[in-house]
């Protein structure tokens, strides 16, 4: 058993036709059925079963799809720990963008990860709002970056973490004009934002587009955090995380609007052309594995 039959049955199993996984790795069908047959001979069982719909996985076939994905994963990650021990160049600081609290983005356990199993690579953290970081991004200022919202730019890739819940937040001196209101009444409310546009992402901006009007802005502020002593010093009301929202909730610091919840995704976005370098591939690793999310890089051949 070695790699490339693991990384041939993961292609036909994702597939679950022959022909389309053989052009997906670049290599003939009988090689690939080939990889299938010495592969199930390795491990005395039989893995696909093939029908009039293509290639099927059998029980066994699917309990083992997940560890061969593993598999996969920590020798992509062994490739990339020896590139980082073997090539002194590449020893130098990692530049990362966040567009939230740490806490929300896990930060903490991500720094800590890479502390022990990177120890020469450094980390500068850089916040801002969803939109400047990813202008560094496009201009080579940053590496990589967690922003709020997915992000359409061919030359970069995206990678949803997780799901995450927005609310609208002002000051406690305007609950009677928020509570029971419709998003159409608190849009000629001040607002206080994180970006150029009234939100940083899509949705928001969607919502208050299908009333026809547009919330009126106060302010900006550069992060999140900032958000919060603003909306209680009565300037206006903010969009906040669920987690920030509720924890200012608690401390009577601002009152959350009762109207529908917002939804975004926690993304992380990195320039397509450094996807190969072992540095940024070091780093992906471990926010996949922080953020229990199967990578979709694979090992080098």
């Amino acid at each position: 058993m070695d790699l490339h039959q693991l990384r041939t049955f993961v292609a036909i199993a994702e597939e679950g036709n022959l022909t389309r996984a053989s052009e997906h790795l670049f290599m003939s069908q009988p090689a690939a059925s080939a990889h299938i047959r010495l592969l199930e001979s390795d491990l005395k069982i039989k893995l696909f079963l093939r029908t009039p719909r293509g290639m099927e996985l059998t029980p066994a076939g699917k309990v083992l799809l997940k560890q061969a994905k593993i598999t996969l994963e920590a020798a992509s990650q062994l490739q990339i720990q020896a590139k980082l021990f073997h090539e002194p160049s590449y020893e130098h600081q990692l530049r990362v963008g966040i567009a939230c609290l740490p806490s929300i983005l896990r930060l903490e356990d991500l720094l800590t990860r890479l502390a022990e199993d990177l120890p020469n690579l450094g980390v500068s953290i850089e916040q801002n709002s969803s939109e400047g970081i990813v202008k560094k991004i496009r201009a080579g200022i940053l590496d990589a970056a967690f922003v709020i919202g997915p992000v359409e730019d061919s030359s970069l890739i995206c990678q949803v973490l997780s799901p995450l819940s927005l609310r609208i937040a002002a000051p406690p001196v305007l609950r009677d004009k928020i509570i029971g209101a419709s998003l159409k009444q608190i849009a000629d409310l001040p607002w206080i934002s994180t970006s150029e546009k009234p939100f940083p992402h899509k949705i928001s901006n969607r919502q208050f587009d299908s009333y026809e009007v547009a919330p009126g802005e106060a302010l900006q502020a550069a992060q999140e955090e900032a958000q919060i002593p603003l909306a209680s010093s009565d300037l206006g009301l903010t969009l906040l995380s669920e987690e920030v929202a509720r924890a200012a909730e608690s401390t009577g610091q601002v009152v959350l609007w009762d109207g529908p919840v917002d939804q975004a995704v926690i993304s992380i976005v990195f320039p397509k052309k450094n996807e190969q370098e072992p540095i940024l591939g070091a780093f992906l690793q471990a926010v996949y594995q922080v953020w229990n999310r199967v990578s979709s890089l694979s090992p080098e051949e």
